[in-house]
């Protein structure tokens, strides 16, 4: 019983400091000397949004990317 309780205040400490530090982060007062900031330029976005996209479709399906790592491992072993 006491694991349980242990893991709940845990994870309870967890979410509370994420959101905590979130709140700082998206909706604090904006710092002096970033008034000027703009939105990334197009040669960062574009780079990100195919990771992003990658990532997505890997978590969806990893199939592919697991089946490789597979191959790649049992030839490291002999297997």
């Amino acid at each position: 019983m006491a694991v349980v309780v242990l893991a709940v205040m845990c994870a309870a400490l967890t979410t509370a400091y994420g959101l905590w530090a979130l709140r700082r982060v998206f909706f604090g007062p904006l710092r002096e000397g970033l008034e000027g900031v703009r939105e990334a330029p197009l040669t960062m976005l574009v780079p990100m949004g195919f990771l992003a996209a990658v990532s997505f479709a890997l978590g969806l399906w990893p199939s592919p990317m697991l089946d490789v790592l597979g191959a790649w491992a049992s030839s490291l072993t002999g297997a």
